[in-house]
């Protein structure tokens, strides 16, 4: 717990948010905070025009970027406060979702009633949850899967989702990294990423085989039902039965889909983690 980690957290989240940024798609380059309402003025080392919508962000320096972050984000989720690795999970989920999201992650993780309100009855379970270097980790670790599960849940992930499933493991890797986790640690988060993306691979491979079989069921069934109506002259034929089997080949097609974008969240989870990994092991930290 130092305020000297600030400048190594920071540089982190500097390096993930870049430079100078308007893309029309992001509702942060707006200085009205949706797409399309007030002035396009982009966003620059993560500070966007939706935060700050009088701010000349064209201008800004990284002494200016710096400022602003220690100000708003830092001391707000007090940083100096945080054993590290955990201040790094939550100062970088501030920026980039929110002060009261990343505060109530960090009380769910640390079992403190998640109300955003960043007080001495959080810091005291915070305290109590990261007694050990192991229960550090952890937390690291479930935080982020916090901030991962609502980034999924935003409209905006189709667009943005890779890049920050990427962010979030490396965030995850150093974070650990910060908390005393050795390369075999972070190695072992990356493999059981990488495991639950090819688990979940067969499992899509799996149903969407399953929805082949079911609509070439249904669309024999159907021709079968046309044959049989045919050769009965009958006025009526079963659609209903032909609709049903249907849509059970629909719904495994669907699940095999969403089975398939998780896989692929998990990969760029680990690819992230990867990436910081072998970073991390050239600098000689760790």
């Amino acid at each position: 717990m130092t305020a000297a980690n600030f400048s190594a957290c920071l540089a982190i989240t500097l390096g993930h948010e870049g430079g100078y940024s308007s893309e029309r798609a992001d509702p942060g380059n707006w200085t009205g905070g949706k797409v399309g309402r007030g002035l396009l003025r982009g966003t620059k080392f993560g500070i966007s025009a939706a935060a700050y919508p009088t701010l000349n962000i064209t201008a800004l320096t990284p002494a200016d970027a710096a400022r602003i972050y220690a100000a708003d984000y830092w001391r707000p989720v007090q940083g100096d406060a945080l054993p590290a690795g955990v201040d790094l999970a939550t100062f970088d989920y501030a920026v980039n979702s929110g002060l009261s999201r990343a505060v109530k992650a960090l009380q769910s993780s640390a079992g403190a009633k998640a109300d955003g309100d960043f007080g001495p009855l959080t810091l005291e379970a915070v305290e109590k949850s990261t007694a050990t270097k192991a229960a550090t980790i952890a937390i690291v670790g479930a935080i982020c899967d916090r901030r991962l599960a609502f980034l999924r849940s935003l409209k905006t992930w189709g667009t943005f989702g890779a890049g920050w499933a990427k962010r979030v493991g490396d965030v995850r890797a150093r974070g650990q990294a910060m908390a005393g986790a050795g390369a075999d640690v972070i190695s072992l988060s990356v493999a059981r990423d990488l495991r639950t993306a090819a688990t979940r691979d067969k499992q899509s491979a799996a149903s969407g085989a399953g929805g082949g079989v079911s609509g070439a069921g249904a669309a024999g069934k159907a021709a079968a039902a046309v044959s049989a109506a045919d050769a009965a002259q009958a006025t009526t034929i079963d659609w209903s039965a032909v609709a049903a089997l249907g849509i059970v080949a629909a719904i495994l097609i669907t699940i095999a889909i969403v089975v398939r974008w998780r896989a692929g969240v998990h990969r760029d989870v680990a690819a992230g983690a990867s990436a910081a990994l072998a970073d991390l092991q050239a600098r000689g930290a760790l």
